[in-house]
């Protein structure tokens, strides 16, 4: 963490929910609040940016991977993904209604039960893309996920 820049660890948890932005800090929150990290946010409890310390960026896929996920079957792409999610799901220690929640998004998009692993026969540019989809938060990767 940087000096004088908050943290989850320095905010009171009452006080880290108070905007909208924050909510879900750190895996489903907002962006940050550029404005806020230099003390100088207008918007306060109305920000939709989080007003808590992220550490490093998560990782994103490149553009090559990006290319490779939109021309990938259906099928393939939720093999990769749906692991990635499930996982990062499980560490928030979900609420029964989050897990239903993850369960009907699988049914919606034609999955019976959510592998387990991203599939074995993997290709050197897929095996790139599993070290990215691990790396990333929960909030990327489902917005990932609807856009491809």
């Amino acid at each position: 963490s940087m000096p004088g820049v908050p943290t989850a660890d320095t905010i009171p948890r009452q006080m880290r929910l108070v905007n909208p932005g924050s909510r879900g800090h750190p895996d489903l929150c907002a962006l940050p609040c550029l404005f806020f990290a230099s003390g100088s946010c207008g918007n306060a409890e109305t920000c939709d940016f989080c007003h808590v310390y992220h550490g490093a960026r998560p990782r994103k896929p490149d553009k090559r991977q990006r290319e490779m996920v939109v021309e990938m079957p259906p099928e393939r792409c939720k093999a990769f993904m749906f692991p990635f999610m499930q996982k990062k799901l499980l560490e928030l220690n979900p609420s029964a209604a989050s897990w239903r929640a993850f369960v009907v998004l699988c049914a919606a998009s034609s999955v019976d039960s959510p592998p387990a692993d991203p599939p074995a026969d993997t290709s050197r540019q897929e095996r790139s893309l599993v070290k990215i989809l691990d790396g990333m938060t929960l909030r990327h990767l489902l917005v990932w996920a609807q856009r491809t």
